[in-house]
């Protein structure tokens, strides 16, 4: 078992086929689990792309960003299948789906929430603390004010 993405989906289920599965978190207990089974802890293209204000062709830099963001988006979902379950009308991929991709699409139907990962924070602290909140409180195990508080912790903590 390992943490991953929809990204590695592609190659999982090529290589592995039926010995393959989606483990869905956060993992909450069997009291709570029905009412928060659908919210995803990561997940989405958490990413974009930005042209600064001040730059001397922003223009032209804007035209090239757009046109960049649709191959990404193109060599993504259309090239490889990597499901998108942030997109209302996901283009279908060349090659289809391999069965754990299917099965994320079709699961992605019912997600209520879905939150950005944090790949790229660089303070541990924060980041561990960070993980650890937005678990507790997609789990249902308390409410969006004692998250606040806590994360308020965590900020201070791991200055």
């Amino acid at each position: 078992m390992y943490l991953s993405g929809a990204w590695s989906m592609s190659d999982l289920g090529t290589s592995m086929g039926d010995n393959v599965g989606i483990l869905y978190y956060p993992v909450a207990d069997a009291s709570n689990a029905s009412s928060v089974q659908w919210n995803m802890s990561g997940g989405g293209y958490n990413s974009g792309l930005g042209v600064s204000p001040y730059s001397k062709n922003k223009d032209i830099a804007a035209k090239y960003a757009c046109q960049f963001a649709l191959k990404f988006a193109e060599g993504r979902i259309i090239k490889r299948g990597d499901p998108n379950p942030i997109l209302k009308n996901t283009p279908k991929p060349e090659k289809g789906y391999n069965a754990i991709q299917q099965q994320y699409v079709n699961d992605s139907a019912n997600f209520k929430t879905m939150t950005c990962f944090d790949w790229g924070l660089t303070n541990p602290k924060f980041k561990a603390g960070i993980e650890d909140e937005v678990n507790t409180l997609l789990a249902g195990d308390y409410t969006v004010d004692e998250f606040v508080k806590n994360l308020d912790k965590v900020i201070t903590q791991s200055k």
